[in-house]
């Protein structure tokens, strides 16, 4: 990887910056406090973001910022920008934007920092969580690298094991550890199953036995239940005979006493029919008397016809005359209104000229002579009406006793038509006495010939068999209800003997299953982590022997005191020794502490970029102050040791002049106002 540009907007000190890079030893020179470490911090958010709120990088007074950053990966051009925003909740990340060789893509915060990892070949593990391989190879802030060396040796070997990738061999034990004691757990789990195997084969030996006894009684219970039912539908048969008898017997007395009932019925109706006949004459004699002929014609004489008709006519009349009245008294008033209006009136109404006393003299004459032919018209209709009141009157009176002499006529012409009826009704009813008395004789000769036989002893006996029947019943059921419960018994036993067939083929498998852990168990605690701890060492010892030859010898290259050497442990920890003996960290200078730092932090990048072919970032090293108490001779040596790492670029934070002569690019940034600007 290779940085090509970096643009600050509103990061920390810098407003709106841009800053290009080339390969090779570029070196961002300043005071301290210029803003140069800002830049760096930029270069590490724009690839990765950062994990918790963005208030360190934001531009105080500011609302928004971003890092746009160019770079280059296997001859291949990418830009990505990142955006901080301040929001009520404090600064937070929002979309920003990755540039390929084929596209660009809006991405969000954790979209970006994947394509990044995925890109410069970083573990997977790296998306959520800072990449250590950046950070302990590529660029660790200023004093950071201190902080590996004050580790005990336990964190110190974990982090190293972290750095490499192969802390998956520990993982790998320790879940092995894990999985032994699971299989131990199931061991226990099945062992405490299978503790009763034994009881469950006996009980089931018990179980098989019992139903043998089961199935031989229930044999037993079916041949007796047979000849039960023999016997029950012998008496079946038997009982159904006699009940035949019995049944036809009383039927034959239901039918006497049906018969002798129906004749005591048909004698008392012949009775009331005879009854009724008699008073049925006397009521058409008593008519008789009343409806005579001569009383009919007279009152045909006194009913005259038309009377309705005419009254009809004369009502007509009447409205008609009524209506011209109503006509001739509106004309009337007409014409007084036009008589009085034209008396009363100047001007013309239509012309305005004034109107003349004999046109209104004509006028009058005129309406006048309309009044006394209306009125001589209203005398003669007022005339007429009386006439026909009167008519009216004289016709209603004549209707009143025409309708009297209809009703009496009606009377009488209905109690005509009774008699006729009686008469008839009568008939009907003498013959229908002589229906009755001849099915009378009819049903008194059927009855006769019903002979009663006598069943009293019939019924003893049936009584008698009756409860032989039900006890022999009663003995079914109880066979039956007795069958059914050893057969449900012996089910019980069928399904119990299955159940614990059952549950001793998975005991039996449960065993198995033991022999089969115990032996998974040993081979992964005798076997399979002696393996993984081996392949571990051997991964190990391959990165100590790379790691150490190259710690010694760069130490050895930055140290004037030749009395002074160090070299790693197995622990991959520091080893320091002063004329032949060994002392600790706390004791070195500050130059000397600087140097066992950079020592360490180059030995790492080196071995880093030697053994991870995967990764993109091992052509990149950024220092930040890395000469702190360095003397001049050691600000030097650096330029060998340079040249020994080999980097493509270099990227060097230093507020040393002394360290400008070891670059082939050089950034100078100061502070002004509060805002970092590059001067060259």
């Amino acid at each position: 990887m290779i940085i090509k540009s970096v643009t600050l907007n509103n990061i920390r000190s810098h407003v709106r910056q841009k800053i290009d890079f080339n390969k090779g030893i570029t070196v961002l020179s300043g005071d301290i406090g210029s803003g140069k470490s800002s830049v760096l911090l930029a270069v590490e958010f724009a690839l990765f973001g950062i994990s918790d709120s963005g208030s360190g990088l934001l531009r105080k007074g500011t609302d928004e910022g971003s890092v746009e950053l160019a770079f280059e990966v296997n001859n291949n051009e990418y830009t990505i920008k990142r955006v901080l925003k301040r929001k009520s909740d404090g600064v937070r990340q929002t979309n920003g934007y990755f540039i390929t060789p084929n596209a660009k893509k809006d991405l969000t915060p954790v979209e970006l920092k994947q394509a990044v990892i995925t890109l410069l070949g970083y573990p997977q593990e790296s998306l959520n969580k800072k990449s250590l391989i950046y950070k302990y190879t590529t660029y660790t802030p200023q004093d950071e690298m201190k902080q590996i060396l004050y580790q005990d040796k336990e964190e110190r070997i974990n982090l190293v094991r972290k750095i490499f990738g192969i802390d998956k061999y520990q993982r790998i034990i320790e879940n092995s550890a894990i999985l032994t004691k699971q299989l131990r757990e199931n061991k226990r789990e099945l062992l405490g199953k299978i503790s009763d195997l034994e009881i469950k084969k006996n009980n089931l030996l018990k179980i098989k036995e019992e139903k043998e006894i089961f199935s031989k009684k229930e044999k037993e219970f079916e041949i007796r239940l047979n000849e039960i039912k023999v016997i029950v539908e012998n008496a079946r048969k038997k009982l159904f005979l006699m009940e035949t008898d019995i049944k036809k017997s009383h039927e034959l007395k239901r039918e006497k006493s049906n018969i002798e009932t129906t004749i005591r019925h048909k004698e008392e109706q012949a009775v009331n029919l005879k009854k009724e006949i008699e008073k049925m004459e006397s009521e058409i004699k008593s008519l008789k008397e009343k409806a005579n002929p001569e009383k009919l014609t007279e009152l045909n004489k006194k009913i005259k016809k038309g009377i309705r008709e005419e009254l009809f006519n004369l009502e007509k009349e009447q409205l008609v005359l009524q209506k011209q009245i109503g006509e001739l008294e509106g004309m009337k008033k007409h014409s007084e209104s036009i008589k009085n209006k034209i008396l009363g009136m100047e001007d013309c109404p239509m012309c305005l000229r004034k109107v003349e006393h004999t046109h209104k003299e004509t006028i009058s004459l005129s309406e006048n002579k309309k009044i006394n032919e209306a009125e001589k018209k209203l005398a003669e209709a007022d005339s007429k009406i009386l006439e026909i009141k009167k008519k009216l009157l004289e016709r209603n009176s004549e209707l009143h006793q025409n309708n009297e002499a209809e009703r009496e006529l009606s009377v009488l012409s209905l109690q005509i038509r009774n008699i006729s009826e009686k008469e008839t009704n009568i008939a009907e009813k003498k013959e229908n006495i002589s229906k009755l008395q001849s099915e009378i004789k009819e049903l008194n000769e059927k009855n006769s010939k019903i002979q009663l036989i006598s069943f009293e002893n019939k019924e003893k006996e049936y009584e008698q068999l009756r409860l032989d029947f039900e006890k022999i019943q009663k003995d079914e059921r109880v066979t039956e209800l007795e069958k059914t419960r050893i057969t449900a018994e012996k089910s019980n036993s069928e399904k119990l003997e299955i159940s614990l067939k059952n549950e001793i083929e998975e005991k039996e498998r449960s065993k198995i299953k033991i022999t089969e852990l115990s032996a998974l168990e040993g081979w992964i605690q005798n076997n399979f982590i002696n393996i993984i701890s081996m392949m571990e060492k051997h991964v190990l010892s391959s990165i100590y022997f790379n790691f150490n030859d190259t710690f010694k010898e760069m130490f050895s290259m930055l140290i004037e005191d030749e009395r002074l050497v160090s070299r790693i442990d197995e622990s991959f920890s520091p080893v320091i020794e002063q004329n032949g003996h060994e002392t600790e960290f706390e004791n070195l200078s500050g130059g000397e502490k600087t140097s066992l730092c950079l020592a360490y932090r180059l030995a790492l990048h080196k071995a880093i970029s030697e053994m991870i072919s995967a990764i993109q970032t091992k052509g990149l090293l950024i220092l930040d102050e890395p000469t702190d108490g360095f003397s001049s001779e050691q600000t030097d040596k650096l330029k060998d040791l340079f040249e020994k790492i080999n980097a493509v670029q270099t990227i060097i934070v230093s507020h040393e002049n002394k360290i400008e002569s070891l670059a082939d690019h050089i950034v100078r940034i100061a502070k002004s106002s509060h805002e970092s600007v590059v001067l060259s």
